[in-house]
């Protein structure tokens, strides 16, 4: 079958060509997106809404390359066999909730929310709300399959396998605690805001990876203090 000669031959998905194209489109991406963010702002609020406009599209931007990065580097990089059998169903899947997520984001901002400008502003309004939304549900979406990858991939040593087996349950511990946390947060406050919920849960999943790899830490830590101390190290 065509389709599967990529995985069965090791080839990359896109060639030389298709990989000076993706890297001119991100080089695009960089150089549009805070333009026309800045000529939105400008529009909306003159000088100060050009400012914020710029400056919170290169942030955005910045943080839309590294995963935009990853996603070219593994494109062109061979091709192997999955290690999880259903692994195009989750990307299927991921396509699906967010383009959901941005027709839905998109139409309650641009059509139904009070606050927003309704007519061309509120649709570029609910256009930018859907895309970012959207973007933040693919990148957390890649980054679990990223993390479900690594706990699964074969050959390891002993230590490594133990860590993994502990990150397999930190990782999530850790969100989980933080999510809990921004919910009791809200309670009190009454304030729900839609990013912090994700930001719990990033922040506390990395949390909960680090406490798994600290005693491979510890021990690279003690074999080295013990190299510096040996008497071959000395002379």
């Amino acid at each position: 079958m065509a389709g599967s000669e990529p995985q069965a031959n090791g080839d990359p998905r896109i060639g030389p060509r298709g990989k000076r194209i993706f890297q001119r489109s991100l080089l695009a991406m960089v150089a549009v997106i805070p333009a026309l963010s800045a000529l939105y702002g400008l529009h909306r609020h003159g000088g100060e809404g050009a400012g914020v406009g710029l400056v919170s599209a290169i942030f955005v931007t910045a943080m839309l390359m590294f995963p935009a990065i990853k996603l070219m580097n593994w494109l062109s990089a061979p091709a192997k066999p999955p290690l999880w059998p259903h692994e195009r169903l989750y990307w299927s899947a991921t396509a699906l909730v967010a383009a959901a997520t941005f027709v839905g984001v998109a139409v309650l901002i641009g059509a139904f929310d009070p606050i927003e400008e309704h007519g061309l502003d509120g649709v570029i309004d609910g256009f930018i709300a859907g895309f970012l939304s959207a973007a933040l549900f693919a990148f957390v979406a890649a980054r679990l399959h990223a993390w479900l990858m690594w706990l699964m991939e074969p050959h390891l040593t002993p230590a490594e396998a133990s860590i993994r087996q502990r990150a397999a349950w930190t990782t999530p511990l850790g969100a989980a605690i933080l999510l809990t946390g921004w919910a009791f947060f809200a309670r009190l406050t009454h304030e729900v805001d839609l990013l912090l919920p994700v930001a719990a849960v990033l922040i506390g999943a990395a949390l909960g990876h680090i406490v798994a790899s600290r005693p491979l830490a510890a021990e690279g830590e003690r074999l080295y203090n013990a190299r510096r101390t040996s008497p071959a190290a000395r002379s």
